[in-house]
Order: C-alpha cells, then structure tokens, then sequence
C-alpha cells in the first residue's frame, strides 16, 4: 500500500518525497515515533499553507508566506508539526512548525530520522520508543 501511495502522492503534487522519507515509507510505512511524533501516510502529506489555508483571513498572508510551502509530514502530541522546506540550498531542510514559527531541526530528513534516536529534537529527550507502523490520525 504505501508504495502506491508513495507514487499517488509524486505523480498528484510534482513533487518527489526526500529519499530518507521514501525509503521509511517504503520499509515501515507510516506510523508513530516514542508515542510522541506521528509520521502521516504520504497521501495526507500537504503543505503548510493547505492545512491552515480556510482558516486564515486575507490580512493574515504575510504570517503563512514564510512557511506556506513546507511539506507537513509529521505532528507531535503535542501539536507541533514537522515538515520540509524544498529548494533550501538544494537540501530538504526538515523543520518544526510552532504556529506561524519556524524552527529549524536537521539540514535534511535523513539527518531528521537519523536523529530522532539519540537528539533532543523536541525537548523531550531521544525518542527511543520504537516505530510502531500503522495508520497514525492525520
């Protein structure tokens, strides 16, 4: 299933998931991290701007430019959303989305992934729970 959707989600948007992304989706599909970061499944993989977009009025437009097109890919339990910013230095710079602030987290997903075992990523400690594939919300 998430080989399907990994080519559903590239062919629809034009946009080729980050390696390290593809490969985790591809090995382990979507799932949980720690119990504390949920990885959505490709085919809910949206940018910023179309998941807060009908809830945002017109003055509201210089708030969401900086982070309009970050690629959500994750959420944290405690709201917080991660995604990756294309066309950064040629790198998909992976990001931690607070609202309308953008916080920077690796320079690319395979260095996000890698460090989500042995980082603070969150400022809850390493996330060393294990993956749990399935279906998280989102």
């Amino acid at each position: 299933m998430e080989a399907r959707e990994v080519r559903a989600y590239e062919r629809t948007t034009g946009t080729v998931l980050p390696e390290a992304l593809r490969r985790l989706y591809l090995d382990w599909g979507a799932g949980s991290l720690g119990g504390f970061l949920d990885l959505a499944s490709p085919r809910a993989i949206v940018t910023h701007r179309e998941l807060v977009g009908p809830l945002l009025e017109p003055e509201d437009e210089p708030l969401i430019a900086p982070t309009a097109e970050v690629r959500v890919f994750g959420r944290t339990v405690n709201g917080d959303l991660v995604g990756w910013a294309e066309g950064v230095d040629e790198l998909d710079r992976v990001v931690r989305l607070a609202g309308f602030d953008q916080l920077p987290l690796e320079p690319t997903t395979a260095a996000f992934l890698d460090a989500l075992t042995h980082a603070d990523l969150f400022g809850v400690g390493p996330l060393d729970g294990g993956y749990r594939a399935g279906r998280p919300a989102g």
